[in-house]
C-alpha cells in the first residue's frame, strides 16, 4: 500500500548519503585551509562546529515536535471515527 512512499524515502536516503559525503569533504578542505593559513582559523572552525551541533539539535527537536503533532492529529481522527461508528450503531 505504501510501496511508492517507501521507494521515494529509499531514493532520498541514497541521494542524501552522496550529498553528505560531498559536503563533508568540502567542509574538511575549507577547515584545513582555515586552520593552516588564517591566524584565528582554529577558532573559526571550532565556532562553526558548535553552531552546527546547536543547529542540528534544534532541528531534531522541531522534527520530533512536528511528528508528535501529526501522531496526535491521527489519534484524534481515529477517536472521532470511532465515536461516529458508535453513534451510527445505536
Amino acid at each position: 500500500m505504501f510501496e511508492y512512499q517507501k521507494t521515494k524515502i529509499r531514493e532520498y536516503r541514497n541521494r542524501k548519503v552522496l550529498f553528505d559525503v560531498f559536503w563533508v569533504a568540502l567542509k574538511l578542505a575549507i577547515a584545513f585551509v582555515l586552520i593552516e593559513f588564517v591566524d584565528y582559523g582554529t577558532y573559526v572552525v571550532i565556532g562553526y562546529i558548535l553552531y552546527s551541533v546547536e543547529s542540528c539539535s534544534s532541528l531534531l527537536f522541531i522534527n520530533s515536535q512536528e511528528a508528535d503533532l501529526q501522531l496526535n492529529i491521527i489519534h484524534q481522527r481515529i477517536n472521532d471515527i470511532e465515536l461516529q461508528l458508535v453513534k451510527k450503531s445505536h
